[in-house]
């Protein structure tokens, strides 16, 4: 081959490696998945409230039928850095504002008496169950479709290269039989 067919070999080669690299780095980093940061984001929002309140909703001896001292601003502050730092992010964000309304209602019902803390507790938990296998299902979701739109933009450059390699090789086959 000559320098036109060796030039594309390397146009090729570059590509194909930057290609392979595009597809490669997010396989191969292991960085928190979105559902993983929300879940980290919500843990240390829950931390500063307790700072701030001095409430802390897993202590023991918490009155089963009565809200306890504090725990209404712990609400309120865990309901406002629900909504400020993970609802604007979440692909579910009507869960979470579901979840707070239901977390209000309950705690206005456990504050009447007519709701026990271990109930609102394992309604909370079903519902924060249910908005954790929607925020996966939604991330392995948008993964996959990111994964089948790098392999079809792959599969084009493959395509655009073979074209630029043969164009290549006919160039060079025409000057050799020009030249004979």
């Amino acid at each position: 081959m000559g320098r036109i067919g060796v030039t594309m070999d390397v146009v090729v080669a570059c590509r194909t490696l930057a290609i392979g690299l595009i597809v490669a780095l997010p396989l191969g980093c292991k960085s928190p998945s979105e559902p993983e940061r929300a879940e980290t984001t919500l843990q240390q929002a829950l931390a500063d409230c307790t700072a701030r309140t001095g409430y802390d909703p897993d202590a023991a001896a918490l009155p089963e039928r009565a809200l306890a001292p504090a725990e209404r601003a712990w609400r309120d502050c865990a309901r406002q850095s629900i909504l400020a730092t993970i609802v604007p992010r979440s692909s579910v964000p009507e869960l979470y504002r579901g979840l707070i309304a239901d977390d209000e209602r309950m705690t206005a019902a456990l504050d009447a008496g007519t709701m026990t803390r271990s109930e609102r507790r394992l309604r909370l938990e079903t519902s924060i169950e249910t908005i954790r296998a929607a925020e996966t299902r939604a991330y392995e979701n948008r993964q996959a479709k990111l994964m089948q739109d790098m392999q079809t933009q792959a599969s084009q450059q493959r395509r655009q290269d073979d074209i630029y390699r043969i164009t290549a090789q006919a160039a060079q086959m025409q000057r050799v039989m020009i030249a004979r």
